[in-house]
């Protein structure tokens, strides 16, 4: 099945990114890493400590998704953050 994102109204529920969010963490596992560190601080500095994990899960999400514009793309970046937020605070 091929994920469609588009914006403003999503095609999709949160969870069905995680089989994407998975393969994101198994293939980056640096970069990763890296995001969750950030993450569970639970506070960001500011927009600009985000922007290298955003574009590259931007770039993952173009190769295996079919996207309308980038908003459909910052919102599913935004659903990863849902995703790797249960992971770290359940």
């Amino acid at each position: 099945m091929t994920i469609r994102l588009t914006y403003p109204v999503k095609s999709h529920e949160t969870e069905d990114l995680r089989p994407l969010y998975e393969e994101f963490k198994k293939t980056n596992p640096d970069i990763f890493e890296m995001w969750r560190l950030i993450e569970a601080k639970d506070r960001l500095e500011g927009p600009e400590e985000l922007k290298g994990v955003h574009m590259s899960i931007r770039e993952f999400l173009k190769s295996r998704v079919e996207w309308e514009s980038d908003a459909s793309l910052t919102g599913a970046f935004a659903d990863f953050r849902r995703l790797i937020a249960a992971e770290i605070f359940n």
